[in-house]
């Protein structure tokens, strides 16, 4: 009798085992899969695919997804306003506004930010322009764009900077930020990433 149970229990620990090896499997085939067609999505919008199920990245509620369908039609509006705006410097959807730091300066050089409330989900970050400007007889005669950067609580999302032009009209200063933007969003269960390049574009003026 005990080695029957015995033998019962070690099959139930052979079996048990084996569920759950196949269970790790299964997961990882799903995890793959997503991977798969996630990367066409993103790649095919001329995004970059990072891979983030290494990292512990905070991913807000309002950014995952049941569906691999979800996630591209948002993805696709998301990339669609990209393009607007990097085209026609035409305000993402997901904006709130614009702020320029105020200057009244009549003469001198200074840096000054330009920026704009971003929605990544529920988190709000601020996303600045930085300028050095030097103004001479109330009329900007000179200005560079120096850095963009994110700022305020925006958790699991970067902003590397790339580069920036600055022209000089009328005595303002026409400037823009080119960089790449990485974030995360969980489909059916699975960390995301992936890194999208936009270009924004303000005026800065000598007494804003």
């Amino acid at each position: 009798m005990r080695k029957i149970i015995s033998l019962t229990l070690i099959l139930l620990m052979v079996v048990g085992g084996t569920v759950s090896v196949f269970a790790t499997e299964r997961d990882l085939a799903v995890h793959n899969q997503v991977n798969i067609e996630a990367r066409n999505i993103i790649e095919s919008h001329g995004a970059e695919f990072v891979d983030i199920s290494y990292k512990n990245i905070y991913i807000p509620q309002e950014l995952h997804f049941d569906t691999m369908e979800e996630f591209e039609a948002f993805f696709s509006q998301h990339m669609r306003a990209v393009a607007r705006q990097n085209m026609n410097t035409e305000a993402l959807s997901l904006d709130l506004l614009y702020l320029i730091e105020p200057m009244n300066i009549i003469n001198g050089t200074r840096y000054v930010s330009v920026s704009r409330l971003r929605f990544f989900g529920v988190m709000p970050a601020w996303e600045n322009i930085r300028v050095r400007i030097t103004v001479s007889g109330g009329h900007i005669t000179a200005a560079r764009v120096t850095n963009s950067y994110f700022t305020g609580a925006n958790i699991g999302v970067s902003r590397t900077h790339l580069d920036g032009t600055a022209t000089l009209q009328n005595g303002n200063a026409n400037v823009a930020a080119h960089g790449t933007i990485t974030f995360g969003v969980a489909i059916d269960g699975f960390p995301i990433g992936m890194t999208i390049r936009e270009t924004w574009s303000n005026v800065v003026r000598p007494n804003s």
